[in-house]
């Protein structure tokens, strides 16, 4: 049987330059360059999801922030009337991460995630050994109307 046409593989394509916003923190920049040439290496970063991503670098950046606040200050402070209570700095934290896991999944950054990315995007098929009609010879079917004699 006739194979069907490969599509031409990713390491014939360029490897698109995604510019990091400017409106990032210095902090939040260097998430950026840590993990988007990886991202943009893969196809997962692309131009239209640059500011997905920015948000996720930023979150990152503010997350690694709120947990040096933590360590330094702990999560249970005085109150100004001298009762103990949880520090801001807890639903910081928390807050930023419910916005890194949500956005790590669909950037493929979580092992579940990164599997179900690499399972869709294996260039075997099963529809590869399915014939192609035209290498069969095959013309379609023209229905001519009846003669009106």
């Amino acid at each position: 049987m006739p194979k069907r046409k490969q599509a031409p593989r990713d390491q014939d394509k360029a490897v698109p330059i995604v510019q990091c916003p400017a409106e990032l923190s210095a902090d939040a920049r260097k998430v950026w360059d840590e993990v988007a040439p990886l991202l943009i290496a893969e196809g997962r970063l692309t131009e239209l999801s640059r500011i997905p991503f920015a948000i996720f670098c930023s979150a990152v950046a503010d997350w690694f922030a709120a947990n040096a606040a933590l360590q330094t200050y702990g999560a249970v402070i005085k109150s100004p009337s001298g009762y103990p209570v949880q520090s801001p700095y807890v639903s910081v934290a928390s807050k930023h991460l419910d916005t890194i896991l949500k956005l790590a999944t669909e950037f493929g950054l979580t092992p579940a995630s990164l599997r179900r990315i690499a399972d869709t995007s294996s260039s075997i098929s099963w529809t590869d050994d399915l014939p192609v009609l035209d290498d069969l010879g095959l013309k379609p079917l023209v229905l001519n109307p009846p003669d009106k004699s």
